[in-house]
This record gives structure tokens, C-alpha cells and sequence, in this order.
């Protein structure tokens, strides 16, 4: 049996482009961990892999809105903290993006490397409140 359905898989991937099985793929994540949730609104793994990926899915506003939820509810957690910044960014929020990152910083974030490099923080890095963080940060270095 096992091998019939390994066979069959073959067949069934190789009539299917990689990107249609990407998204298949991603659709099952996603309703697998919003059916967590509506079970367990708080379950915390689940809103964590669900806020990525609907951020990762082009859902902004509704990792946004996940990552709002885990602020709340982890309120000195500097990457939780990090990833709201990155959520914001992604939504048009640059003040806000920026100060959340100043939060995450004041909490103890410390990977200043990734937050220059972060493609999720592109529309921020023009930002004179964002340049003078950098500043701020290099000067206290």
C-alpha cells in the first residue's frame, strides 16, 4: 500500500508546478492552525506560525493583527515586539514601525545586524526617526 502511494505521489507532483504546491501547501498550514485557534484562541505556537504566515502570504493586515495580540499578551518580549515593528512596516505603519523597534531595542533586542538587513523593514530605512534610532544605537555601541 505504502508504495502504491508513493507511486502515486510521484505522479500526482510531477503534474503539479512547485508553486501550486507551495500554495496547497501553505493553505493546509493555515487552516490547519486557524482550526487550533478556534478551539484554543490563545494557543500561543499557533498564533505565532499562523501571524507568519499570513505575513509570509501577503496577509498583512491579519499578521498584524496577530502580532498585536502577542504584544498583548507578551508585553517584554523583545522579538515579539520586533516582529510587531516588522508587521507595521509591512502595512504602511512607518512611525509606528519605527517606535515599536525603539520598544523591542529598550527590551533587550539586540540583533541590530537583521534589523538592517530585514526586507520587511525596507519601507522604514529612509525614516528620520528610524536613521536617528541607528545613530543612537552606534553612539551607545
Amino acid at each position: 500500500m505504502k508504495r502504491e502511494l508513493r507511486y502515486r505521489w510521484k505522479e500526482i507532483e510531477h503534474s503539479i508546478d512547485q508553486e501550486k504546491l507551495d500554495r496547497l501547501a501553505a493553505d493546509f498550514e493555515t487552516d490547519f492552525f486557524e482550526d487550533v485557534l478556534a478551539k484554543n484562541p490563545m494557543h500561543v505556537p499557533a498564533l505565532i506560525s499562523l501571524g507568519e504566515l499570513y505575513t509570509k502570504n501577503g496577509r498583512v493586515d491579519e499578521g498584524l493583527a496577530i502580532d498585536m495580540k502577542l504584544s498583548s499578551l507578551f508585553p517584554y518580549e523583545p522579538v515579539i515586539h520586533y516582529n510587531l515593528a516588522c508587521s507595521l512596516a509591512l502595512a504602511g505603519r512607518t512611525g509606528e514601525a519605527v517606535e515599536m523597534l525603539r520598544k523591542s531595542i529598550n527590551l533587550g533586542y539586540d540583533d541590530f545586524e537583521a534589523m538592517q538587513n530585514d526586507a520587511d523593514l525596507a519601507s522604514v530605512r529612509d525614516h528620520p526617526k528610524y536613521i536617528e534610532l541607528l545613530l543612537n544605537l552606534k553612539n551607545s555601541a
